[in-house]
């Protein structure tokens, strides 16, 4: 099962996305609000990226956050006195475990204040720093609890690089570690290589195209092909290379190509953020999209029509939404 632990600022861009109460949230504007819990959870672009968080609920099976005080979708179907966890949308979040650990948390808090190259990436705030280093190293014990990898934003892996540097930090960690190591795996450039984004996602949404099977299928492929070009050397370049070779070796595009029109037009792919906008250049791309059913010449390729297929089921939800 593919699992990863969100840090900032797209686990703050997820709770606002995902937030049923709209006196807190307006989707259709960025947090307005001068509440300085919620702007340094959402953090100042959360509408922006936004899209990219959600799409991670569609390449993973399991997102795993620190907790925040932000409305949740379905909350008394799913919260438990162990935890938040809502299968159907793979989110799992836990105060229980956070209280747990609330005396730890602020002894880590105190010992990296003390560090001045910790401090030096943090804002002068007071409320602000306990609020990111509490949470900063409750994800790292959720990323080494579940093995899972952090994904984060810039901020988030100066701190933690300055916080590691100190050999006490890591011992600390080791008292508490359920895996092997005392330090998390790490994506840090994730959406630099793929910039997988795909836009207007909502919570109905995000549960339709993760019941798809084809998606999920596409999807793990497409997990596979990032995680192989994370852990390359120069993931970039490895992503492309991959993708021109795909490309090449199964004709991919033509099948796209001729694949499928709604009502009598084909949909540029690059209007719908999913893919890699800059594999359009290098490559001289012009995508279609296309139906996901189309027949790939093998299973190993199909990962490159989880965008197509994911427009389809969109497309699909909306059509029957509107025939209600």
């Amino acid at each position: 099962m593919n699992k990863i632990v969100l840090g900032y600022p797209y686990d703050g861009a997820l709770f606002w996305l995902l937030d049923p109460n709209p006196y807190r949230t307006n989707k259709n504007q960025p947090y307005l609000g001068k509440h300085p819990y919620y702007q340094r959870l959402y953090g100042p672009q959360h509408f922006k990226i936004a899209p990219k968080a959600a799409s991670l609920c569609i390449l993973y099976d399991e997102i795993i956050m620190a907790p925040a005080d932000a409305g949740l979708p379905e909350y008394r179907a799913y919260q438990t006195n162990e935890g938040y966890f809502n299968p159907h949308l793979g989110l799992r979040t836990s105060w229980s475990d956070f209280r747990k650990a609330q005396e730890w948390l602020e002894e880590q808090v105190r010992k990296d204040l003390e560090i001045p190259a910790v401090a030096a990436t943090l804002p002068k705030n007071p409320f602000a720093r306990k609020f990111i280093l509490e949470r900063t190293n409750f994800q790292i014990l959720l990323a080494l609890k579940y093995g899972a990898k952090i994904l984060a934003g810039p901020r988030f892996f100066k701190t933690l690089g300055a916080k590691f540097a100190h050999s006490q930090n890591v011992e600390d960690f080791k008292t508490k570690r359920t895996e092997s190591q005392a330090k998390p795996k790490l994506l840090s450039n994730y959406f630099n290589i793929s910039c997988f984004e795909f836009s207007k996602l909502n919570y109905d949404r995000i549960l339709a195209l993760r019941s798809d099977r084809t998606v999920k299928r596409y999807a793990q492929q497409f997990n596979q092909v990032l995680n192989q070009a994370v852990d390359s050397e120069n993931p970039t370049h490895f992503f492309l290379s991959k993708m021109g070779k795909t490309m090449k070796r199964r004709d991919i595009l033509s099948q796209v190509e001729n694949g499928f029109s709604t009502g009598g037009r084909c949909v540029n792919l690059a209007s719908l953020h999913p893919l890699v906008k800059p594999i359009a250049k290098p490559f001289g791309l012009v995508l279609k999209a296309a139906r996901a059913g189309v027949n790939v010449a093998t299973r190993r390729d199909s990962w490159m029509l989880l965008a197509p297929r994911m427009s389809e089921v969109i497309l699909r939800e909306e059509l029957k939404r509107k025939s209600k």
